[in-house]
């Protein structure tokens, strides 16, 4: 082993000690195991075999958009869109080779988000995903990685999601380094890469989402790393006054291994991907399937009366 995948290694593993020490050792986190039923949908995405890997998910209207990348980085990133039904429609190339780790969509202005390469993310029309099979955006790889990291210190954006008016994006980074920035969207549409809020948040994010329930907001966080570690879901309350998350009370909802993106629909629908089902991975772990759709109406009201 060369000395680079050896600091590679011994980064990840110290990684997995400190956020199981803190994790097994937080105030007001409460740990539960989601009993997934044997009526749950398992997705295995009908992919070509060229090293395409699953990472971002979110309705889009009538439709389902899941990001993908190009393991080898020869080929354009793509989004696979569905009917609600997980029927498969069409694929659609963009204009980047990126990890495209997180998709979001607002509604209001129909713009579709994307992470891109280094620190940026792009916008793009969401009719343009429908008509065409080459996608270009309407807004190119605005930098917002100021403030924001990884576990291997590259400024970069990990996860992206939308919610009442505003982009939230932050980094997959160390638990009491990671950033959540909270952007406001403009009257175009798009943001202003330099004004946003900072929020101190959890650590090895690949996820979140947030949903609305009793008058209350709700978020869920997913965290994963690693090949052979569980993930996990953070079901915290959501206050736009807190700009420091990582003491609040939580309910830390048990997954399976190598959970990537999570989104809540307004019928407390849960859609999440797993990166272990893709080629890289499937003789390392035992595979969950590309996507797995859970209905959380009837567990909901039971997992916020645990907080």
């Amino acid at each position: 082993m060369n000395m680079k995948k050896f600091k590679k290694k011994l980064t990840l593993l110290s990684l997995i000690l400190m956020t199981t020490l803190s994790s097994s050792g937080s105030k007001g986190v409460i740990n539960e195991r989601i009993p997934f039923d044997k009526n749950q949908i398992r997705n295995e995405i009908d992919i070509e075999k060229d090293s395409y890997v699953i990472q971002g998910i979110c309705v889009v209207d009538d439709y389902i958009f899941v990001s993908l990348y190009n393991d080898s980085i020869s080929k354009s990133s793509k989004v696979f869109i569905y009917d609600l039904d997980m029927n498969f429609i069409k694929e659609c190339s963009l204009n980047n080779n990126s990890h495209v780790g997180g998709i979001a969509y607002d509604d209001i202005n129909q713009i579709v988000w994307i992470t891109d390469i280094k620190g940026t993310i792009s916008g793009y029309n969401k009719d343009e995903f429908i008509v065409n099979d080459y996608i270009n955006p309407k807004y190119y790889r605005l930098d917002v990685s100021n403030g924001l990291t990884n576990i291997y210190g590259n400024n970069s954006v990990a996860y992206i999601t939308y919610y009442d008016g505003y982009l939230f994006l932050g980094d997959y980074a160390l638990e009491t380094f990671s950033t959540l920035k909270k952007f406001k969207i403009q009257d175009n549409g798009s943001i202003n890469p330099d004004d946003y809020e900072k929020i101190y948040f959890y650590g090895l994010v690949q996820g979140l989402s947030f949903f609305e329930h009793d008058g209350s907001t709700y978020m869920l966080v997913s965290s994963s790393i690693g090949t052979n570690f569980k993930s996990n879901i953070k079901l915290v309350k959501y206050d736009p006054n807190i700009k420091d998350y990582r003491n609040e009370k939580c309910l830390n909802i048990e997954m399976p291994n190598m959970l990537e993106q999570i989104y809540m629909d307004k019928s407390n629908k849960l859609y999440s991907t797993f990166e272990s089902n893709a080629d890289k991975y499937k003789k390392s772990i035992k595979h969950s399937g590309d996507i797995i759709i859970e209905d959380l109406d009837e567990k909901i009201e039971d997992y916020i009366h645990k907080l």
